[in-house]
């Protein structure tokens, strides 16, 4: 998601380059050039417009992401078509607010009124796009949670089998040994019965 670039660390990269400066009329030529370019930056980066461009951006990204997460999670679409419904109502708000700043007859800075109503309009919507981006990235997260319960549950499955087949395993081998124990003793009672039926018989 995109961000307003961080003119607070720009500012302080420039001011340390000035400070290098050893010539002092070099340093304060410099540093007028810094605080130029700093106004500059900041009507540009402040600018309904500019405004607009980053909202635009977010949008665009956002929407992207939706229909990802549309073709990852199906047993959510109702969920998330709901959520493009509230992507599609904040991107027409965007593009009314647009429509408000292209028209505006003074520029920007000569009308602090309408610039707050524009920037505050900017900021809502801005805020109404970032909570669809949460919520859609909270479904993702509850898809994946899904997933790994599941297949947690498919390999306790399979260890439970396997630890049952073993066990079978186990009580049947215990068998055939108790039974080839008792063989030896069967088989010599059988022997004297029959030389003792052999003695009866003579």
């Amino acid at each position: 998601m995109s961000e307003e670039p961080p003119s607070h660390l720009l500012l302080a990269a420039s001011l340390a380059l000035v400070a290098a400066i050893p010539n002092n009329t070099a340093r304060y030529s410099a540093l007028v050039a810094v605080a130029i370019f700093t106004v500059v930056c900041t009507i540009q980066l402040k600018s309904p417009l500019a405004q607009l461009h980053r909202l635009a951006v977010m949008i665009d990204e956002t929407d992207e992401f939706l229909r990802r997460t549309m073709a990852q999670c199906p047993r959510d679409y109702l969920h998330l078509t709901v959520q493009m419904g509230h992507l599609l109502e904040a991107n027409k708000t965007a593009s009314q607010i647009k429509c408000r700043a292209l028209t505006s007859e003074r520029a920007w800075w000569s009308d602090w009124h309408n610039y707050h109503v524009l920037s505050k309009s900017i900021t809502a919507c801005s805020k109404r796009v970032k909570a669809i981006r949460v919520a859609i990235q909270l479904t993702v997260e509850a898809e994946i949670q899904r997933r790994v319960e599941y297949d947690t549950a498919e390999v306790q499955f399979i260890l439970m089998a396997g630890t049952a087949s073993n066990t079978a395993s186990q009580q049947l081998y215990d068998e055939q040994v108790h039974y080839s124990a008792l063989f030896p003793l069967i088989s010599y009672v059988i022997r004297l019965l029959l030389l003792n039926l052999l003695v009866a018989t003579l």
